[in-house]
């Protein structure tokens, strides 16, 4: 989490585990994970700040 209080926002990073397994989403297999794409979502705000999160999204 990073507290950006100059900027007004908060922004929460997610992680992947990578000791799970990625699987599936069609056949439930384990696959290999290639890259990821950084994503970025406005969440509700956390009192007067506003919240960002913030994850790697697997292709």
């Amino acid at each position: 989490m990073k507290l950006q209080l100059g900027q007004g926002q908060i922004v929460i990073e997610v992680e992947h585990d990578p000791d799970v397994p990625t699987t599936c989403p069609e056949c439930g297999q384990a696959v290999p994970r290639h890259d990821t794409r950084t994503r970025r979502w406005r969440h509700l705000d956390t009192c007067q700040y506003r919240t960002i999160i913030e994850a790697g999204v697997p292709r």
